[in-house]
């Protein structure tokens, strides 16, 4: 949407007052005229009106998304929301007031909130921690809830609790807290500390004043055979402090459910046990695995000992099982942490076993302990329990014997393992190949015992005993060399020196003898010739040949004989390339793989560029009739340079997505026309659009270049929105009219000048006289100037368009920096709050944001219509060098902070940069959409003539770096980039075209102004204007191009018409104003104008002062437009108008075909100051 209107508002007046003030709080407390003062008798408050909060000394609108946003309840409260409405929920000693938004002081109410303190009382009636309410102590006896009792016996010492077990405080010095052990009720009593630490013997003296002569935190234990100190424990880490040891458990409970530790003592050492004692593996806390001291029996290695009975065995041992099942049996077992250990069981004990938990089966944690092998005999079968037989372990140095489960298997029985074996034979292999079989234990070399008929004793080998061996069968491959054989190695290897067949290894074995040879008979080998090509190599005298023979030329594209010439001898190198005349055009052949030339054919295309639709093009209403082919759009494309004749393939879909249409694969086309010879398109019937809201469809296309069987890759994916209105906020198809009224009251009648919006729904009958949404000045602010600026985007793509508008005058923060707000479309049409409220940001004084706003179109082409804003007052830094923000579209809408910050290219003081900002269209084709900015007080050759500047939309956005700067005029204060818009594809090129008015410039009279149209092109535009139009009218101060557009195609011709305002001019009443409309001097109607006079001829009334092409507001396949005279006395004095006229086969009529009168009659209010 262009920027067009009266000028830059005016600041605020001031206002001041004397120092000091009254002696009333709310003297001078205006509440911003929505609430009324009130005060506590201390300070002045704001009970502001229904809708609204206090923010300080003034009532600003609530939240309508999060009501108790900024209602801080005076701090003495908290705000909830009730039934859709904010509420405060005062402290005590705070009430309400009559709003529900404060909370004022309750009068002589005793309010100490950071102390806690309520009316109850002080804080001297709160109980201490610890005390009962009477005042007494409040007793830890660890869960006893029997009077005194609970507390122990009261000696000498004082009392003590059952926590004090394990920390000792409680008690008198040089008394401890304890438990006598004879009494089971667990009653703590303090005596006297004694001497006796960990696992020493103590004497129990039940119970006099000493009860035992155990240390402080140790208590006198029995254990069956004595009685010893052990240490109180809460938990493990008690343990481990008082011994040095994880293996110290807190698992040993006494009476009363009361714990200590175990000695957690050494295994293998018995260290930490008294004589007597052995240290056994005692069981599990939460922590872990402990050890405890109990009393040694006398059983060594292989005595029979009892589950439970560790007793039976000696020191050091620990009785474990032994046997397999049915003839289990549990024996005592040495503890070892080394082999050393082991040597009074055996000389080939060792140590192995890890320890098994016998009831649990679990591993006990203690990687250092192990258990001694039985050293038993394999040879002799001896030294094992019943179902076990004695094995061999060569894992171990020196060798290690050991008892495992016995099987059944006899000499030559197949085995996987030697428990599948009877007790004195072993698994392994027989004859090799053969599999492993059971095999007797003999005594090499003389086979004593026997070895069974047909086998023979071999040598066990390895780390064995040298006297140990197998009875294995006879035959070649047992590993005996025997008679008739030449060797014999064991194994069926043919690559050593001895043969599977017991034969010697000799060159011309036909086997490679590994070590010794490198290959063995006639064979050869691939190898790689000097020039890279594979070739052979031969085996003489069991050694290869040094020289690599090279093979035939193949037709591959590469020098295989080593000759340095490929594919010599064939017509041409397989695969390569050559140009040719292919008709007379440029062409390519390719070497087949038989390495013969094939035919000449010309290269194939570049990709076509597509030209329109573009991106986010809106092709009219979906009620238009046939003719107007709405529903049909062209499509048209720019050929590639070729000197052969071209045919076109075009896909057109509406299952491609948003965003990421770029990568569609145009899966199902509602278009798939193939082989056009045209590089435009029109389909011959309609595409299936919605009808119902958003009514109308998104489609894709692309387009390809061929020529013959040669076709280019698709073009890039352009996006068009079928059957739609660009201005359609409610989806229902037809476009809708916008006016803005800057100077207006606010609705609620409290803002001065706050500015009004009137938004009016097209149909079929055009739009009604009475505004169908009124949407107030979200901040309500005196002077905001909200509408003072529109624009219209889909910035969601959901079908519908959406509104923004501006308030370059609000105070939001800082005087007159500018707010924008952003109404997103739907089913309903616009909401009456806006979906996003856009700061100024940098909050720059008189910084004008949202002087101008416009949809920049898609300028990173992902879908989604992008907005820019302009402040034209921004000093950046430079006093009012003015700076425009660009805000990229997604899925959400709008974003609250800039993607991309433009600043004026000169950084000129007064340049007003951002007066004016508009889509320039996609100038140049590339898919995205660009951008143009107004500076019309910029200095180029003369002061203020003004300048336009073009930004080229890419992936990223815009650059911060004008593409394309346009000064045309070089005229001082000419004021050129006053207004700027796309003029649409006014020459019927397929590219866009752009618009820039200068109204002040000097013609023939004084300020008559004058408009520039810039056509686009591949390469973007020229730095001067292609057409100029020169006011017609030639008068002074007719401020001609104040306002530029493009009204779209007003008389179904087929090319768009322009439109210029000429709100100064006298027509003939005084600067009542107009309207001209230019017909494309490339249309048919080429030269035609139309001048639309006011059509109230009020004498200053400012007709034209904005113009817009209003789109299709009847459906009837006309574009319409409106105007606006803003101050228009109708009849009250510049309350303003606006006025629509709707197109035709001949064009708009000479008069509106609607009327639009300020609602409310309100005298200065500028209405139609904007329009959209």
């Amino acid at each position: 949407m262009t920027a067009c209107g009266l000028g830059l508002l005016g600041a605020l007046p001031g206002c001041g007052g004397e120092p000091g003030g009254p002696a009333d709080p709310c003297a001078g407390v205006s509440c911003s005229l929505h609430g009324s003062c009130v005060t506590d008798g201390l300070a002045p408050f704001c009970s502001c009106d229904d809708g609204y909060h206090p923010e300080g000394l003034r009532c600003v609108l609530n939240d309508p998304i999060e009501p108790c946003a900024g209602v801080t309840c005076s701090d003495h409260g908290d705000c909830r929301v009730v039934t859709g409405r904010p509420r405060c929920d005062c402290d005590p000693g705070y009430e309400s007031d009559e709003g529900g938004m404060l909370c004022l002081r309750i009068p002589d109410a005793d309010v100490d909130r950071e102390a806690g303190a309520d009316d109850a009382g002080g804080p001297e009636e709160i109980a201490e921690a610890g005390e009962d309410t009477a005042g007494d102590e409040i007793a830890d006896d660890g869960g006893f809830d029997d009077g005194d009792a609970a507390e122990g016996e009261a000696l000498d010492g004082g009392s003590c609790s059952r926590a004090d077990f394990a920390v000792q405080t409680e008690c008198d010095e040089g008394f401890r807290c304890n438990l006598p052990w004879a009494d089971t009720s667990g009653r703590p009593v303090c005596d006297l500390i004694g001497t006796g630490g960990s696992n020493e013997p103590c004497v129990e003296a039940d119970p006099p004043a000493v009860t035992d002569t155990c240390a402080e935190f140790y208590t006198c234990v029995p254990n069956g055979f004595g009685t010893y100190c052990l240490r109180f424990c809460a938990e493990h880490a008690d343990c481990v402090a008082a011994h040095g040891t994880p293996r110290s458990g807190c698992a040993l409970e006494v009476a009363g459910g009361v714990r200590v530790c175990s000695t957690g003592c050494d295994l293998v050492s018995d260290d930490g046990c008294e004589p007597g004692q052995t240290c056994l593996p005692g069981g599990a806390d939460s922590d872990g695995w402990y050890t405890n001291c109990t009393p040694a029996g006398t059983g060594l290695a292989g005595a029979d000992c009892t589950v439970g009975g560790s007793g039976a065995c000696a020191a050091r041992h620990l009785c474990l099982t032994d046997g397999t099942p049915p003839d289990v049996v549990y024996v005592c077992s040495r503890l070892c942490g080394g082999d050393a250990d082991c040597a009074a069981v055996g000389p080939l004990s060792r140590c192995l076993y890890s320890l098994i938990d016998l009831e649990s089966g679990s591993s006990y944690p203690y990687p250092d302990v192990a258990v001694c092998s039985e050293g038993c005999d394999a040879l002799a079968a001896s030294g094992c329990a019943p179902g076990e037989a004695c094995r061999y372990s060569t894992r171990f140095d020196p060798l290690a014997s050991f008892c495992d489960a016995a099987g059944t298997g006899g000499q030559g029985i197949s085995c996987s393992a030697d428990t599948a074996c009877l007790a004195g034979f072993s698994c392994g292999p027989g004859i090799a190949g053969r599999g492993n079989i059971c095999r007797r234990h003999c005594r090499f070399p003389s086979g004593d015992p026997s070895c069974p008929p047909g086998t023979l004793c071999r040598a066990g080998g390895g780390s064995l005993p040298a006297d140990f061996g197998f009875c294995v069968p006879a035959g070649c491959g047992n590993g005996i060399v025997e008679t008739a054989e030449a060797c014999d190695d064991g194994n069926i290897d043919n690559t050593d020196a001895c043969l599977a067949s017991c034969l010697a290894a000799l060159c011309g074995d036909g086997y490679v003898w590994s070590g010794r040879e490198a290959c063995d008979g006639s064979s050869s080998r691939a190898c790689t010739t000097a020039c890279s090509s594979t070739g052979s190599q031969a085996c003489a005298a069991c050694a290869w040949e040094t020289d690599c023979t090279a093979p035939a030329e193949a037709c591959d594209g590469d020098d295989d004989d080593c000759d340095t010439v490929a594919d010599n001898g064939f017509d041409c190198p397989a695969g390569s390339r050559e140009a040719c005349d292919a008709g007379g055009c440029a062409g390519n052949r390719t070497c087949s793989t038989a390495c013969a030339w094939e035919g000449c054919t010309a290269s194939a295309p570049a990709a076509p560029v597509p030209l329109s639709p573009s991106n986010g093009a809106a092709t009219g209403s979906v009620h238009a009739p046939p003719a107007a082919a709405t529903l049909r759009p062209e499509f048209r494309w720019l050929p590639p340079s070729t000197c052969l004749s071209l045919s076109y393939d075009l896909q057109v879909d509406d299952s491609c997505s948003t965003p990421g249409f770029g990568a569609c694969a145009f899966p199902s086309p509602e278009i798939d026309a193939i082989g056009l010879t045209a590089a435009v398109h029109r389909p011959a019937t309609d595409l299936d659009v919605a009808a119902s809201a958003p009514a109308g469809r998104r489609y894709y296309w692309r387009v390809r270049a061929c020529v013959g069987t040669a076709c280019s890759s698709w073009s890039a994916v352009r996006y068009a929105d079928v059957g739609r209105e660009a201005r359609d906020f409610d989806g229902d198809g037809y476009a809708d009219v916008v006016v803005g009224a800057e100077r207006q009251r606010h609705p609620g009648g409290t803002a001065a000048e706050a500015g009004t919006v009137f938004v009016y729904h097209g149909g079929p009958t055009g739009i009604p006289g009475a505004a169908d949404l009124v949407l107030a000045d979200p901040a309500a602010r005196d002077f905001g100037a909200f509408g003072a600026s529109l624009g219209v985007g889909d910035f969601n793509a959901d079908g519908y368009a959406d509104l923004v508008v501006g308030a370059p005058m609000q105070d939001a923060g800082a005087a007159d920096e500018g707010n924008a707000f952003v109404y997103l479309g739907g089913a309903s049409g616009l909401p009456a709050v806006p979906n996003a409220t856009l700061d100024n940001p940098a909050n720059d004084p008189g910084g004008n944001f949202g002087r101008s706003v416009a949809s920049g179109g898609d300028l990173d082409g992902d879908g989604f219509a992008d907005l820019v804003i302009g402040a034209p007052g921004q000093d950046a830094p430079e006093v009012d060098e003015g700076n425009a923000f660009v805000y990229l579209g997604g899925a959400a809408g709008i974003g609250t902070t800039p993607d991309v910050t433009l600043d004026d290219p000169a950084d000129q003081v007064s340049a007003a940069f951002g007066w004016s900002v508009a889509s320039a269209g996609d100038l140049d084709a590339d898919g995205f959409a660009d951008l143009v900015v107004g500076a019309p007080l910029q200095d180029a050759s003369a002061a203020d003539e003004g300048m336009a500047f073009v930004y080229l939309g890419s992936a990223g956005a815009v650059p911060v770096t004008p593409d394309f700067s346009l000064d045309p005029i070089r005229q001082a204060g000419g004021g050129f980039g006053w207004s700027v818009a796309s003029a649409a594809d006014v020459d019927g090129d397929g590219y866009p075209d752009l618009l820039v008015g200068a109204p002040l410039w000097d013609g023939v009279a004084p300020d008559e102004g004058m408009a520039f149209l810039y056509s686009g092109g591949l390469a973007g535009i020229a730095s001067m204007p292609d057409l100029t139009l020169d006011n017609p009218l030639g008068q002074t101060s007719d401020r001609f191009g104040e306002c530029v557009a493009s009204a779209g195609d007003l008389d179904g011709d087929g090319f768009v018409e322009l439109l210029v305002g000429v709100p100064g001019h006298d027509a003939p009443v005084l600067q009542e104003g107009s309207v001209m409309v230019w017909w494309s001097p490339d249309g048919p109607s080429a030269g035609r104008t139309l001048l639309l006079d006011n059509p109230a001829a009020d004498p200053g009334g400012a007709f034209g002062t904005n113009v817009a092409g209003a789109g299709d507001i009847d459906g009837d396949g006309y574009a319409d437009l409106v105007a606006g005279a803003p101050l228009q006395d109708a009849p009250t004095v510049d309350e303003g108008n606006a006025f629509v006229y709707l197109g035709s086969a001949t064009g708009p009529p000479a008069l509106p075909g609607t009327s639009l009168d300020n609602p409310t009659g309100e005298a200065a209010a500028g209405f139609g100051g904007t329009v959209l």
